[in-house]
């Protein structure tokens, strides 16, 4: 799994296990996520919980936010939404490599259009995360093997266990 600079290769291959869809993974640094993460929390505000009179008993009320009122508990979930959206398109962008179905993106995008909705300029994004139809598990895979988060397979169990070092003398 590594090349003669003991360095990952820069894609592995992927086949979502829902769709079928064969991706081209690099993965993502911890850095470059943060630094996605970061961005995007500049320019989606979160929601302030609302200010709620409360009374103490003696006499004296103080406005405290209400992290518990519902209309914020909604706001904050579309926040968190929007901000997972917004992070895996980016990590789309940075991390995936595959065949785009040009005419499908196309054809997509004028339906959306009819319907008002705004679709990212990237193909490969729209391609990837509207036009494919991905599961819950493929997201989920995806991101993961873009994260570096992939799980043990036999190759990777094998080519782990050769670097260990053989029985060390006066162990």
């Amino acid at each position: 799994m590594s090349g003669a600079n003991g360095h990952t290769p820069d894609f592995e291959e992927l086949t979502l296990p829902d769709c079928g869809l064969l991706l081209r993974i690099r993965r993502v640094s911890p850095f470059l996520a943060k630094d996605i993460r970061k961005q995007i929390q500049r320019t989606l505000k979160k929601p302030a919980p609302p200010l709620q009179e409360v009374d103490y008993g003696d006499g004296k009320k103080i406005r405290e936010p209400n992290e518990a009122h519902p209309d914020y508990k909604a706001e904050l979930n579309e926040y968190y939404t929007e901000l997972g959206d917004l992070f895996l398109s980016q990590l789309i962008a940075f991390g995936v490599e595959c065949e785009i179905d040009a005419e499908r993106v196309r054809a997509f995008r004028e339906r959306a259009a009819g319907y008002g909705i705004e679709l990212s300029s990237d193909d490969l994004v729209v391609y990837v995360t509207r036009v494919v139809g991905l599961s819950q598990n493929d997201v989920r895979a995806m991101q993961d093997a873009i994260l570096g988060r992939i799980q043990p397979t036999e190759a990777r169990t094998a080519e782990a266990v050769e670097s260990f070092p053989g029985q060390v003398q006066g162990a």
